[in-house]
């Protein structure tokens, strides 16, 4: 759950914005300014699967997914990727 909330953090930080408020375990959901689709697929040119995004009125919007199994370096990495997007 640390790791989720770091990355939800670190998201906010460099403008894609946590929708939800409240709490949550691993996975969350944020605003992104550029097309959902665009964002997902830089980060798979990295060869990193990124989220998913979400359609219709929540199109925009990419759900993320952060367990213990990710490494604060590999978080790091996405948010340094997002920063150039």
């Amino acid at each position: 759950m640390s790791k989720a909330h770091y990355m939800a953090k670190q998201l906010e930080a460099i403008g894609y914005p946590v929708v939800n408020g409240g709490e949550f375990f691993h996975e969350f959901v944020t605003t992104s300014k550029i097309p959902a689709e665009h964002v997902l697929g830089i980060l798979e040119e990295h060869g990193i699967l990124g989220g998913y995004p979400l359609t219709g009125e929540r199109s925009g919007q990419i759900l993320w997914c952060c367990t213990e199994m990710n490494a604060k370096d590999d978080i790091d990495g996405v948010i340094g990727i997002l920063k150039e997007v």
